[in-house]
């Protein structure tokens, strides 16, 4: 077994780990659902499979256990697929352990300190470099070359690009979404616009402030998550919002947004927080035609379209444009992972858990994407026909994304949380009035500078 020495600075930063938030499209979570951390009891113990048949002939009898967090929902259908896997390879017994998502993290931090973590792990992006440079997990390139894990049939660049790690695929991508607009269709029909994958922000901000002068009380666009637009429109501009350290744009990438915010927030085209606090319960801006479009994880888009009657399209976000130097700042994000820890002594029986878990069709049956539109073809085209079709346009848009995105994102240092932080308040700045871009520049720039001990 791989021991695991645990010093003191290890288990500070452990700690810090567990009262991390992670970039929102809503997740990044990335945690819960493709990125919202689902509603759950509180950790349960692990818990011991069913009696199994014999082992099969030839195969020593192995036993793994899987952790994850999530709601009632994803634990129920988690066991089921637990059990048919336990069918398929009786060998095997599976044990498990599932959490909410605060009491998860706190569950790792103890299994961690005791060197005895699951031999599977639902990861977070937002925790693979520290669990990674903590030696807390391990890389699958030789499970996946050895076959173990079969990503042949896998777009690896669109799908684990942002999971690998110096050479290294620290997770197995469990659902795919990507950032979109959600959008009104038969409003969009009616004012004769078309969210096409070449929409520029500034066409976009043409068609809304001519709208809003024609139409009384409609303000365009439900902005939010403006962190993760930030990171789209800094990828569009050649750079990253974080380099593996530090910020990754230049100062006036960010100064460029928040221009773009402050002339927006100026003309009333995106939702202004007067408005947005003047809704009545239940109300849906998307719903009642004040706003068009609103910015979203696309896997978000089922539960929106619950509250709304008219038909939601999904569509990507606006760019800089060609012709101002943009180079496409679309990508398609992890919503969870399955890692394999260091503690784990069956790391093959491991990796065939969750080869089982991505491709099986019958899994995936019982699943119905719900961690995530799934990140195998031959998956998405099998469960389309039982899935609500809302859950088919979060697959549908994948490919879009794919073919409009330039390179795989970034994972961000461990400091991108408070940075995160500093940067909502510096949004919360202009949105407000108190604050210039110039002057919402220097407050972020500032945050991040104490953030990162520059």
């Amino acid at each position: 077994m791989n021991k695991l020495k645990i010093g003191k600075g290890l288990l500070a930063l452990l700690s810090i780990l567990v009262f991390g938030l992670v970039l929102v499209a809503c997740g990044d979570d990335n945690g819960g659902t493709a990125d919202t951390p689902t509603e759950a009891a509180t950790a349960a113990p692990a818990t011991t499979a069913p009696a199994t048949e014999p082992a099969v002939a030839g195969e020593d009898p192995v036993e793994i256990t899987i952790g994850w967090w999530g709601g009632e929902v994803r634990h129920n259908l988690t066991i089921e697929v637990i059990n048919l896997f336990m069918e398929r390879y009786p060998h095997i017994t599976v044990n498990y352990e599932f959490a909410s998502w605060d009491d998860y993290w706190t569950m790792l931090n103890t299994a961690a300190v005791g060197g005895n973590l699951p031999d599977v792990i639902q990861m977070d992006m937002g925790r693979i470099r520290e669990f990674t440079g903590n030696n807390l997990i391990i890389g699958l390139n030789d499970l996946i070359d050895q076959g173990h894990i079969d990503m042949s049939e896998i777009d690896m660049d669109a799908y684990q690009g942002l999971l690998k790690l110096d050479g290294q695929y620290m997770g197995i991508s469990l659902g795919a979404n990507g950032f979109a607009m959600a959008y009104n269709t038969e409003l969009a029909a009616e004012l004769g616009f078309e969210f096409t994958p070449e929409l520029t922000w500034d066409a976009f901000g043409d068609f809304l402030r001519e709208t809003r002068a024609a139409r009384d009380d409609f303000y365009g666009w439900m902005m939010g998550a403006e962190g993760e637009i930030m990171s789209m429109f800094a990828r569009d501009h050649g750079y990253n919002f974080f380099d593996d350290d530090g910020l990754g744009a230049p100062d006036e990438v960010f100064l460029a947004f928040f221009e773009l915010l402050d002339s927006f927030n100026r003309d009333e085209i995106i939702l202004t927080l007067e408005r947005q606090d003047a809704m009545g319960e239940g109300e849906n801006a998307l719903h009642h035609e004040i706003a068009i479009s609103q910015m979203i994880a696309s896997n978000q888009v089922v539960g929106i379209q619950n509250d709304v009657e008219a038909d939601l399209g999904l569509a990507l976000l606006p760019r800089i444009g060609a012709e101002n130097g943009g180079v496409n700042g679309e990508w398609i994000r992890s919503s969870m992972q399955w890692s394999i820890s260091t503690h784990s002594t069956e790391q093959e029986a491991a990796a065939k858990f969750i080869n089982f878990f991505i491709h099986d069709l019958e899994a995936n049956e019982i699943l119905r994407a719900e961690r995530g539109a799934p990140i195998s073809d031959a998956v998405r085209d099998h469960i389309a026909p039982l899935v609500d079709p809302v859950v088919v346009r979060t697959f549908d848009i994948l490919p879009i994304i794919a073919q409009y995105q330039s390179r795989p994102g970034t994972l961000p240092p461990p400091q991108h949380i408070e940075v995160g932080s500093g940067f909502a308040r510096a949004v919360e700045q202009i949105r407000h009035g108190e604050a210039t871009p110039e002057e919402a520049l220097e407050y972020f720039l500032d945050h991040a500078e104490r953030v990162f001990s520059w």
